[in-house]
């Protein structure tokens, strides 16, 4: 289904929140989602440049393949 179709199924049937692939969800999307009281995970993320756009919709989650870029990115990163 489409994101919105998503978000409303995911409201209506009272789901913690939707997961979507990075590509195909905006910030607007998000902030609906957000607005209805739903989490929101964003997959599909591969690269640095992936991640920074990511980080710009403010989901709840990000799912990473650059998951060191993302800790440094929010000041989380500890060297072991």
């Amino acid at each position: 289904p489409d994101i919105q179709q998503a978000i409303s199924l995911a409201f209506a049937n009272s789901l913690y929140g939707i997961s979507s692939d990075n590509a195909i969800i905006t910030s607007d999307n998000v902030r609906a989602a957000h607005n209805k009281g739903l989490y929101v995970s964003l997959f599909g993320v591969t690269s640095k440049r992936q991640n920074k756009n990511a980080i710009k919709k403010s989901p709840d989650f990000i799912q990473s393949d650059k998951i060191i870029f993302l800790l440094k990115e929010f000041g989380k990163y500890k060297k072991n």
